[in-house]
């Protein structure tokens, strides 16, 4: 008889255990073109220094705009609380596109900018959205 461990990243890509959250999203159109995003999250999130988890608390606020129909661009704050007491409170201002190459399928990209504690300095994304 086998017995079967839940996956997570090893190899260098993960820290080896299992992590996870909740994600609470909201969101509304302001007016023709123009959107409003808001999010709270509570991620579990192990620490290696402490042998345990952590609890992080997400909250997000983005305001989209539409430039034309398929170009669109956004402005993000976002701030992220930990239980660990040895983690700073961290601020980041996040700036993106978007390119609607169809009506299901989007490119985005952005950078998110550090502005509080030990937030990256900068941080580039990118993504694809794919609707089936």
């Amino acid at each position: 008889m086998t017995a079967c461990a839940p996956a997570t990243a090893s190899g260098g890509l993960g820290n080896d255990h299992v992590e996870g959250g909740l994600i609470f999203p909201f969101a509304v159109d302001l007016a023709e073109g123009v959107g409003l995003g808001l999010m709270f999250e509570t991620d579990f999130v192990y620490d290696d220094e402490d042998d345990g988890y952590d609890t992080e608390f997400v909250f997000t606020a983005a305001l989209g705009l539409d430039l034309t129909e398929s170009l669109g661009v956004s402005i993000e704050g976002i701030a992220v609380e930990s239980t660990d007491s040895a983690t700073d409170f961290r601020g980041l201002l996040g700036l993106g596109a978007t390119l609607a190459l169809t009506a299901d399928l989007v490119l985005d990209a952005g950078v998110n900018l550090g502005l509080t504690g030990d937030a990256d300095d900068f941080n580039f994304f990118t993504g694809l959205a794919i609707r089936f």
